[in-house]
């Protein structure tokens, strides 16, 4: 069942969302949109959560808390927001693609190089030009192994194309500060 929910996922991803400043690094997704997305990976995290023990299963559990967390997050700033979906597979332009491959990957039909690997929900304020990296929202649909620092250069990579500053401040607040540490140190 949980394998429909990731078509959906993945063809949504492909309608509907548009590359930024011609990145295949990242998609963009407006809100209706990633609330679809966020709808369907919690039902894929509850699903998993129901066949797995120990910290398996603590982990989907996890990760369907956070998953509930991002859809509150977009309600609330529905029109002051940016959401991405990171794909950094898809960009030519890195060596060793050949080499990553994913440990599980549950997207049936679209090949793991087009699957983002983390959403993140960046907010946007106007009188600095600042956005604020709000949220990062890992895809339980897929496990690979990837460096982390990498989603980091390439949203620094963005902001400098457009002019615009990026905060990662409010990551201190999330997860114990877990992804400020993840990609900082």
């Amino acid at each position: 069942m949980h394998k429909i929910y990731l078509l959906f996922i993945l063809l949504i991803n492909s309608l509907y969302c548009l590359n930024i400043n011609n990145s295949r690094m990242f998609t963009r997704h407006s809100p209706r949109d990633m609330l679809i997305i966020l709808d369907s990976l919690k039902t894929y995290t509850q699903e998993k959560s129901k066949n797995t023990c120990g910290s398996d299963n603590d982990m989907f559990n996890s990760m369907t808390k956070n998953i509930n967390s991002g859809k509150q997050h977009i309600v609330q700033k529905m029109t002051r927001s940016i959401y991405l979906g990171w794909t950094p597979l898809n960009d030519g332009e890195i060596q060793t693609i050949s080499e990553i491959k994913p440990f599980r990957n549950d997207n049936v039909g679209v090949h793991y190089t087009k699957i983002p690997l983390y959403f993140i929900l960046l907010d946007m304020f106007d009188e600095n030009k600042t956005l604020q990296v709000s949220r990062i929202i890992h895809n339980p649909s897929i496990d690979i192994n990837m460096n982390i620092n990498l989603m980091k250069t390439h949203l620094e990579d963005i902001v400098e194309d457009s002019n615009v500053n990026l905060c990662f401040k409010k990551l201190k607040e999330l997860d114990n500060g877990r992804w400020l540490l993840d990609l900082f140190y």
